[in-house]
Parts: C-alpha cells; structure tokens; sequence
C-alpha cells in the first residue's frame, strides 16, 4: 500500500552496531533465557529473578508512557511523529469505511515480536501501550539494543471504525471509568464481524480481516505474538495463551506472570473450566479460545447461525502462518473487583452451581418482566427472550463442570452477571424509550435502576485501575517475548 505521507528520514538515529552489541552484552540477563532442562528449584529461582528483570524493563519504559486514549485522528499524528524518529510506517490497507490501517517496524534483528491491538474497539488501552513502547524503543539505549536482536511489527488499531464509534464513551473515561456508562455505550461488532475472531481462510473476511490476514502472511517466523485486549469487569489480571490445557507453560510467560504480581491487583483465579475454550491453567493465565471451542458452545443448542459465525482468532492466525513459539492475549481489567477471584470453598458443586444459575438468569429476567407496568412490558420482552435462549445453552454446558466444591469467586461472578445484564437493560431503556413512556413509569425505572447500582458497588466493591498502570501490564506481556 505504500508509506503514509511524510518519508522516513533515515534509520533510527541510534550508536553503530558495535555499541549496540555491545549494549546488548551488558544487559544480558534482561534476555536470557529460562533453561527448560535445569532442575525445577533453578528455574523456579531463574523465574523470580527474571521476572524481577522484565518489571525493572517495564519501569524503563514509564517515562514513555503518555496515559490516554487515543482516537484514529489522533493516531495518525502520533504515527506521523514516529516516523521521523525513525520507524518505518507502512499504510497496508483499509477498514470497511475506508480508514486507513497501518503497520509500525522497528528493529532489525532476526526474531519478531508481532503485536495487534484495537481488535475490540471497546478496549482501548493496546493502541496507546504500543505507541509508548515505539518511543522506548527508537529513544532509549535499551530500547536500540532491543532493535539488535528483535523486529518488532505492531497493528497500532486494527478496527479504527469501531474505534471511532467508541470514541465518545473512553474519552468520557480518562476522568475516571465509569462502569455503568460503559455497559450501556460501548459498541462491539457482533459474530462475524469481530475483528478479533473473523479470520477466514478460504475468504470472505471483512475489510479489516483481510488486511490483517495479509499481513501475517507476509511476517515470517514469529518468536512471540500478542493479541491486546481488556475486559470491563474481572478479578485479577489475566492473560491467555495460545496453547493445549496439558502443554508445558511456555517459560516466557511464567516470567511474565512473575512480573506483573502486585499488591494493586490480584492475579485472576476464575476458571471457565473450558466454555468456549477457556480453562484456567494457573493463577492469571488461562487457554484462549479457538475457532472449534467457540462454534462447539453455539452448536449445542442448535444456534448454528452464531456458530457458524466465528472465524479464526489471530492466535491461530500466528501459529498457522508463522509458528509462533508464544501467542499470548492480555486482559486487563478495567473495572477490578477482587472478589471475582474469591477461592473460599461453598458448601455446593461447580456443577450445581452453574445448573442453579441458568434458573437465576432466567427467575430475574421474568421478576424484572412482571415488575414492570403492562406498558413497559413490550420493551423488555426481547430481553426476556434473548435470556431464555442464553440459559438454554449453558443448561447443555454444565457436563463440562467438575464435582468439585463451587467457590466465593464462582458466585460472585454469577451474581455480577445478573446486575450487570439488569442495569444495562434498564439503562438502554431509559435512554431509548424515555419519550414513550409516563413519569410514573419512568420514575420506577430509574429507582430500580439506582438500587441495582447501589448493590453493584456495595457488593463488589470495584476499583478503577489507571491507564498507565493497565498500560504497563501490556507492556509486560510484549517485552516478556525476548526471554
């Protein structure tokens, strides 16, 4: 497609080779591997140290780090900049809308690291980490060692049509996060259309798949890939890897989940136990989804058109065309609430407990149905439908569950679903109906509404995690691939 449209103007001003190998000499624990084949203690010792390592390369990056979300108009300034430092930018394609979609490189070295951020358009943090991770690496003397022994590709926004239809909720957010706005204005692609998941190998992506399908054609051998995302709500930082539940974990990524342990959060403990590919492998680490896990969960209930609808991941994507060692997704909460992470035995199965949910999904969605005027009815009757279909498949799920004692944390999440769905529901339709309905109704809703808020923070007690610190924890998750 060709350069945007100031040239480079030259290589990144950096010291000759000699100084770099130099450099890279000097700081050689920061890239030494983990010997698989020492004995267990070692390791577990070699870990801890270089996790230690990846943390003190992380907080080299800080000065970096310009804290906020970045919407397409923005980008392309920064991208702009970029270039006269040194990187080399490359316009590969466009969305849908016709909005440009880049590719940043830097670094000359043998290995890649391949990033994608802005699949999910609603998560906004991966595409400000990368542009703080190109100025670490194009202004820093660690950073121009790095470009010695790695190349480093980055998709700075892979969607920047849902980016800037999301826009208006995250600038709202970088005064503070609020998670109610959020439920209700965030805007995600449906089955299909999600960037993330709409991979197709024998054609048919959307304007942005295609793109990015061509792209990771043309890397080449992946030494670690990175898939940048977060989640609203969740108990603990979370990463997934692109592996089978009875594969080793890749060392680089026990250094990873060494480095990011911290008294701020947790590391997330909640385990999907395999729905839709999930399945928690340790402490802040879990199995990605895959194509086949996601379509096997739709298909149980004959929901064929859903399932039939997921494409391939960019995980799969970057094992299939470049055989990456590490493939790794970040989730990072932007709303933390520790008690998602509560592993206190109850005095019931994982499996009862998920059978008894899928009565509780629907028992509320009926309570909230009656509870409401005749008038009202009407507009929550997709809702109650929509419910019923939802509990209906995970009725056909629970085989998957163990025997095996529920937790504080399994409830927990049982019951932040319930608020979360009533409060979104509520919220749309205050916002879309209001003019439809008469004060008394209105004046209802919205005292259900504020009761249902009230318990939300009184039960989960949530906290808002800064943009820098959810920043540094992607940092980490690109940086642990040169162990």
């Amino acid at each position: 497609m060709g350069k945007i449209s100031i040239k480079n103007t030259g290589k990144t001003p950096r010291q000759t080779q000699q100084q770099n190998d130099l450099l890279l000499e000097q700081n050689h624990d920061h890239f030494c591997p983990v010997t698989k084949s020492a004995p267990l203690n070692q390791r577990v010792n070699r870990r801890r140290i270089a996790g230690a390592q990846l943390k003190g390369l992380v907080t080299q990056c800080e000065p970096y780090i310009h804290p906020r979300f970045i919407a397409h108009n923005e980008l392309l300034i920064s991208l702009l900049s970029l270039e006269k430092q040194g990187a080399n930018i490359e316009t590969i394609g466009f969305s849908s809308a016709g909005r440009p979609i880049h590719d940043i490189t830097i670094g000359e070295g043998p290995k890649t690291i391949a990033v994608v951020t802005g699949a999910h358009a609603d998560e906004p943090t991966g595409t400000q980490t990368i542009l703080s991770l190109s100025q670490f690496l194009l202004n820093s003397p660690e950073g121009q060692a790095l470009q010695t022994a790695f190349t480093f590709k980055f998709i700075p926004m892979a969607n920047p049509d849902g980016t800037t239809d999301n826009q208006a909720w995250f600038e709202d957010a970088e005064a503070g996060l609020r998670p109610f706005e959020h439920f209700t204005r965030v805007k995600r692609a449906k089955p299909g259309e999600d960037v993330e998941f709409a991979y197709r190998l024998d054609g048919g992506n959307t304007a942005e798949n295609e793109v990015l399908h061509q792209w990771f054609q043309k890397l080449g051998s992946i030494e670690h890939y990175v898939s940048l995302h977060s989640m609203v709500v969740g108990g603990g930082t979370l990463f997934l890897s692109h592996q089978s539940e009875t594969t080793p974990v890749p060392e680089r990524i026990q250094v990873l989940l060494r480095s990011v342990e911290d008294q701020k959060m947790a590391l997330s403990q909640r385990d999907r136990c395999g729905q839709k590919g999930f399945r928690l492998l340790q402490p802040g680490l879990q199995t990605a989804p895959t194509k086949a896990a996601m379509a096997s969960f739709f298909e149980q209930t004959g929901r064929l058109e859903v399932a039939e609808a997921f494409g391939h991941s960019s995980m799969e994507m970057a094992t299939y065309f470049g055989d990456a060692k590490t493939a790794i997704v970040t989730e990072i909460p932007l709303c933390y609430c520790p008690a998602l992470s509560d592993t206190t035995p109850l005095n019931i199965s994982r499996k009862e407990l998920e059978i008894n949910f899928a009565h509780r999904l629907i028992e509320s969605a009926e309570r909230l149905h009656s509870s409401v005027s005749t008038e009202v009815q009407p507009y929550l009757t997709p809702f109650l439908s929509h419910i019923t279909g939802y509990a209906d498949t995970l009725k056909h799920d629970t085989a998957r569950y163990p025997d095996t004692l529920a937790t504080v944390g399994d409830r927990s999440d049982h019951d932040m679903q319930l608020l979360r769905r009533q409060i979104t529901v509520l919220r749309k339709l205050l916002k879309q109906h209001r003019d439809d309905l008469d004060d008394r109704d209105i004046n209802q809703l919205q005292s259900m509404l504020q009761d249902d808020e009230a318990q939300f923070l009184t039960q989960f007690e949530p906290t808002y995690p800064s943009i820098s610190e959810q920043i540094r924890k992607q940092l980490a998750a690109i940086l642990c691939g040169i162990f």
